[in-house]
């Protein structure tokens, strides 16, 4: 979800089955979301305490999208929509954490050959979705939309990143006919498509436990935001 469809992290340990809808093959985020986890718990008791607050008044607004506002993402495969439906069957989606979701992405790129660990990150793969679909050529105001953009300097990197623009450029002034976009397969593999049928050529996982370092502050890379100033906790219950 977060390499594919380009959600946060603290968008996906949040999500609730109640934000997607199959039928229209969207993801609704809200603006803010009554959360329980530790992390938020934590976080929430800390700010309560700063500034004199009740604590479960806190907690209740704490979570919110860093965009602040409600947006529809986009589940465009039909890979996409089988990998939501076994999160949902299988992960106790109130139960994950931030740190969790960093471990399992650490954990996969070890067991993954030709990716080195210390470079991938819950972030990275958000970024990745978007390096991917803006070098197809998705229009901007749908990856805003998508990624829930608000700034468009974040945008722009994205699009420096992929040269196409540049390219674009060159073939114009020396008169060469530019080349589309790449294209983004419309029905690619799903996961179980992709699995070996055979049991012993799957990889086989003895233990979740990472090799590599995990940072101890699950945002350290990544874009949610904490609440820095009573106004940010006032607004909300504005």
């Amino acid at each position: 979800m977060m390499g594919r469809l380009g959600l946060r992290v603290g968008e996906v340990i949040h999500m609730e089955e109640s934000w997607y809808d199959p039928d229209r093959s969207v993801i609704s985020i809200p603006p803010h979301s009554s959360c329980d986890c530790g992390l938020c718990r934590h976080y929430a008791r800390q700010y309560a305490r700063k500034h004199d607050l009740d604590f479960e008044d806190v907690l209740e607004e704490y979570w919110k999208v860093k965009d602040g506002s409600h947006r529809d993402v986009h589940v465009p495969t039909r890979r996409d929509r089988l990998i939501i439906e076994l999160y949902f069957d299988i992960v106790p989606y109130t139960t994950v954490s931030y740190s969790t979701v960093n471990r399992r992405v650490k954990k996969i790129a070890e067991l993954t050959d030709g990716v080195d660990p210390d470079r991938v990150y819950p972030h990275m793969l958000r970024a990745t979705a978007a390096t991917h679909l803006t070098w197809s050529g998705i229009r901007p105001p749908a990856l805003d939309q998508q990624f829930g953009w608000q700034d468009e300097k974040t945008k722009e990197r994205y699009a420096q990143k992929t040269g196409w623009r540049v390219k674009q450029d060159f073939d114009r002034i020396f008169g060469r006919n530019s080349r589309p976009p790449k294209k983004i397969r419309e029905d690619p593999p799903t996961y179980e498509e992709c699995r070996p049928d055979s049991r012993a050529e799957r990889i086989r996982v003895e233990s979740w436990a990472v090799d590599t370092s995990v940072s101890s502050h699950p945002r350290t890379r990544d874009e949610e935001p904490l609440i820095h100033d009573i106004d940010d906790f006032e607004d909300v219950h504005a």
